[in-house]
């Protein structure tokens, strides 16, 4: 039986999100072990660029554990600031259909000039089985939207909203999302609409399945 899969930033090879997140699993037994925890101002070149590739492994090994060759895997966007550096490869070696939702670090975004053009390259057109700015599925019974951008907000960071005219218009249906980068699961817009951010960072670097979304779903009044 096949299945879907959901996640979002992987940021493959960027060193600052690369490092910000082994650094925040490297930490969090600091105060258990009694060590200092790490700062990336201490780290040497050479921690640095192991971090990176200890990120895209885990990633990596964190994927195909779970994703079968026939699954699909809804990726929602931001896979990487330059993927010529490495990314379309790591993605061309997982298993599964890869659909692209973009977000806004992705130059396959319909708000650039050159975004639409830019799908039918091949190295996107061959890592990708679909690319799109937004979706709407049915999963377990309901309508769910899927969008890089939350409706509003920004999750745990103390900025204004960015990117807010290429956001989904918040009508009430049940939101996907990424763009935070924060620890939140699920969290609701200001208008009370339910919104599921699935990164890596609130999943401990897992992709989030659709038996995951469902329970959410049903749990929703």
């Amino acid at each position: 039986m096949t299945k879907r899969h959901f996640t979002t930033d992987p940021h493959i090879n960027h060193e600052l999100v690369s490092v910000e997140r082994m650094l925040r699993r490297m930490n969090a037994f600091a105060g258990v072990l009694r060590i200092e925890p790490r700062l990336k101002e201490d780290l040497t070149p050479e921690e640095i660029s192991e971090m990176i590739v200890q990120h895209r492994e885990l990633l990596a090994a964190n994927w195909d554990r779970v994703v079968g060759r026939d699954d699909t895997v809804y990726v929602l966007g931001d896979i990487a600031m330059n993927p010529k550096k490495g990314a379309f490869e790591w993605f061309r070696e997982r298993p599964g259909k890869k659909i692209l939702i973009a977000g806004n670090h992705d130059e396959v975004a319909g708000f650039r000039s050159k975004g639409l053009n830019a799908r039918m390259r091949p190295e996107w057109a061959d890592t990708f089985e679909t690319i799109t700015d937004f979706a709407f599925l049915k999963v377990g019974g309901h309508r769910v939207a899927l969008s890089h951008y939350p409706y509003d907000g920004e999750g745990e960071r103390d900025i204004e909203d960015r990117m807010e005219e290429v956001r989904l218009r918040d009508m009430g249906v049940p939101l996907l999302h990424g763009h935070t980068h924060g620890r939140h699961q699920a969290h609701t817009s200001k208008l009370g609409t339910p919104m599921f951010h699935v990164g890596p960072d609130a999943w401990d670097m897992e992709l989030v399945p659709e038996s995951t979304v469902v329970e959410w779903l049903e749990y929703l009044p």
